[in-house]
């Protein structure tokens, strides 16, 4: 067993803040040849069948509103050219909640949710985490090799890839939870497209059932002496799982 991820051992989870960005409209703009809009689009689209985006903040959007709909008021935090870069000194290790719920962005109830993430890290030890009856999520191990994690089991495994972080790089992440509990999702670097970091965890193997059609919450954890910064995320809801 590696390290636990530095997420895991990260401050209390911050606080839910009262206010939330505005939902997007869904995916408008012109696609390419494939029918897929970018590059990111490809990638989502190979791990979620048929994914609908259903909230978004952009890096206009965040930088408009300094990243409001991130951690608290006590996140330390500034508004870049790219984005919004938060920084934590020496020993803090925070533990940044968004807003709204994945599972009440989309206003259906659809279990069959997922986050995306864009951002840049100064520094290999970072994480992200569904949150509900459980925790499941991706973080970085001692060899800067991303890993996947089921926090109540103690699970954490390499995933099998040859990507390893590079701090100041930007990159790209996906988790996904299916409502019959399968965890899934996608990391890779900023315009590698051919090398993408994958994972699939059938969380059914726990049976405890604590995975399944639950309303999943998305934070995002980074070191101490470290800066992160966020350039655009969002929530989408695909096909698949019970009922489907």
């Amino acid at each position: 067993m590696k390290k636990k991820p530095i997420i895991l051992t990260s401050l209390a989870f911050a606080l839910i803040l009262s206010a939330c960005g505005k939902a997007a409209e869904p995916i408008s703009a012109a696609p390419d040849e494939t029918g897929v809009r970018t590059a990111v689009e490809k990638v989502i689209t190979s791990v979620l069948s048929d994914p609908v985006m259903v909230y978004e903040e952009t890096a206009d959007t965040l930088k408009a509103n300094g990243g409001a709909n991130i951690g608290t008021e006590s996140d330390q935090r500034k508004v870049t050219d790219e984005g919004v870069q938060f920084y934590a000194a020496d020993g803090e290790n925070p533990f940044m909640m968004l807003a709204k719920g994945l599972s009440e962005a989309d206003g259906v109830n659809n279990m069959n949710q997922a986050f995306y993430i864009r951002f840049k890290p100064s520094a290999k030890d970072f994480g992200f985490m569904l949150s509900s009856a459980t925790s499941v999520g991706i973080t970085i191990g001692d060899d800067a090799e991303p890993c996947v994690f089921i926090l109540e089991h103690d699970y954490m495994e390499p995933m099998a890839t040859s990507l390893q972080i590079e701090p100041d790089n930007w990159y790209h992440a996906l988790v996904a939870m299916s409502s019959d509990g399968v965890l899934q999702g996608a990391l890779w670097k900023d315009g590698r497209e051919d090398n993408v970091a994958r994972f699939s965890v059938a969380t059914g193997s726990f049976d405890d059932g604590g995975y399944v059609n639950q309303p999943w919450q998305a934070l995002i954890g980074y070191k101490g002496e470290a800066t992160f910064t966020v350039g655009d995320y969002a929530y989408y809801t695909f096909a698949g799982g019970e009922g489907s």
